[in-house]
């Protein structure tokens, strides 16, 4: 740590930029914003790209400095003309979202691509999305397709989920449910909610393999307690058809009431249960829907 210092205070770049993550994380020193910010600038007026992109990032956010669009975009340009990848991921997104810059889709590709190439996983999956939905470029189904497989290859969850998607409904690949499931299965795994649900509909629906609604329910509970509003609705609506549950009843009404309060509109199916249940009933589900909410959806059964 001393070496480092002294290192640093005689000006060496990779000292600073080192001292200066060191400050951001809060790794051997007390976390300072600040003195992060005060060290990747020196680093990164000595041209290190490494610390132009987190001094870029600094100004994004607004850590150690007032946030300042115009100042990340300035270090990321630096950063990303030398060839970094984050660099030009982060002005794909700047020029993507149009934050402190007039929205670009047409910039936002030209980085994207830069980026892309040097086998940025998020960039690519990022670029996919440009080519699918024809953002800065003509819509392109088939370089969708390559650019999310090229990105779940190197097991990106977004990705795989968006690259099942594809297979799924026959865009840019030939409809293959089969491929849709493994790599759903894959994006699943690692926690993707949009993933977990399309699993859940493709065991409820029989795509794929055989109509499994015991497996249904599984994939759509894995995906609700991730605030995954249409599998919270799946819920509701399975919770309803299994009658042999004591207080099936309210186990729906708790779901369509969370995904309520998500923000989806389910008031007509619990204007339909409400003449079903008592006003116990309805004040008992609702207050365990608050209470799976409040508890980050692990007290939700």
């Amino acid at each position: 740590m001393k070496r480092l210092q002294y290192k640093a205070i005689q000006g060496n770049t990779l000292a600073l930029f080192r001292l200066g993550n060191m400050y951001k994380e809060g790794i051997g020193v007390e976390q300072n914003d600040s003195q992060a910010v005060s060290l990747y600038t020196k680093a990164a007026e000595q041209g290190d790209p490494n610390a132009q992109v987190n001094l870029g990032l600094m100004y994004d956010h607004g850590r150690g400095v007032d946030q300042n669009y115009k100042q990340a975009i300035y270090w990321y340009q630096k950063s990303a003309e030398q060839g970094n990848d984050a660099a030009q991921r982060n002005l794909g997104l700047i020029y993507n979202y149009g934050r402190g810059v007039a929205q670009d889709y047409q910039k936002a590709l030209y980085w994207n691509i830069k980026s892309a190439n040097q086998g940025n996983a998020n960039t690519q999956v990022s670029l996919g999305v440009m080519y699918e939905y024809g953002r800065g470029t003509a819509q392109d189904y088939k370089q969708a397709t390559y650019w999310y497989q090229k990105s779940a290859d190197q097991n990106n969850a977004t990705a795989q989920s968006n690259l099942g998607n594809m297979y799924k409904r026959g865009k840019g690949a030939e409809q293959d449910f089969q491929q849709a499931l493994i790599w759903y299965k894959k994006a699943a795994q690692q926690g993707n909610a949009a993933s977990q649900y399309n699993l859940g509909e493709m065991h409820e629906q029989g795509e794929g393999v055989e109509v499994d609604e015991k497996q249904a329910l599984i994939w759509y509970h894995k995906s609700a307690v991730q605030g995954n509003t249409d599998a919270q609705i799946k819920m509701g609506i399975f919770s309803l058809k299994d009658t042999s549950v004591p207080k099936y009843l309210e186990t729906s009404y708790m779901w369509f009431y969370i995904a309520k309060l998500n923000g989806t509109d389910t008031q007509k199916a619990l204007g339909i249960m409400e003449t079903q249940m008592t006003q116990e009933q309805i004040i008992k589900a609702e207050s365990d829907g608050k209470a799976c909410l409040a508890s980050n959806y692990v007290k939700c059964d």
